[in-house]
């Protein structure tokens, strides 16, 4: 078993989908269970997975074959968890701690958080249509990386790469002036 989890990690390292999609079918089952453990959220657990896979294939050029990757897996979607909880809970510190008088938002900073917005759906218009479609699959709509697989009938790998691609593609864009 060590042997195939070092061939699929030298596999993926590679930029083998096939491999990832092994990875994948290999240990995603047992990260949603723990993630769903403690968040008991099966929306989140979700979302844990996915996000811990998709850190995977977007840092496969760095993994090492002679590390444990069943340990590595559940240290990321650790990780992820422990996230998800400092949100929460700083989201229940601003919403219980916090009156309205309390916030200072100024109408520049709305305007600038609009205009982001703007950008990033002009630059979204520049990408493939199905490259878009998954990305707004996953972050509009809020579908696992499995969900859309199984809609578009493509691999959960090629599905987590497409997502990737594109949200390295906004942070490269989103400094430059390309939508008027």
């Amino acid at each position: 078993m060590i042997e195939d989890d070092r061939e699929i990690i030298i596999a993926i390292s590679k930029g083998d989908v096939n491999a990832f999609d092994k990875l994948y079918a290999k240990y995603s089952k047992a990260i949603y269970g723990f993630s769903l453990s403690y968040l008991k959220s099966e929306v989140e657990a979700e979302g844990i997975v996915q996000d811990t896979f998709m850190y995977i294939w977007s840092n496969r050029s760095n993994l090492r074959s002679d590390t444990s990757i069943k340990s590595y897996l559940f240290t990321i979607s650790s990780n992820l968890v422990k996230k998800v909880f400092r949100r929460e809970s700083y989201s229940n510190r601003f919403k219980n701690g916090l009156n309205k008088s309390d916030i200072d938002v100024l109408p520049d900073d709305i305007l600038e958080y609009n205009l982001l917005l703007e950008k990033v759906d002009c630059l979204l218009e520049n990408i493939p249509p199905r490259r878009r479609e998954i990305f707004l699959l996953s972050r509009k709509e809020g579908k696992s990386s499995k969900e859309i697989s199984e809609r578009l009938g493509i691999s959960v790998g090629a599905v987590d790469n497409q997502i990737s691609n594109v949200i390295k593609y906004l942070r490269q864009h989103l400094g430059r002036e390309l939508c008027s």
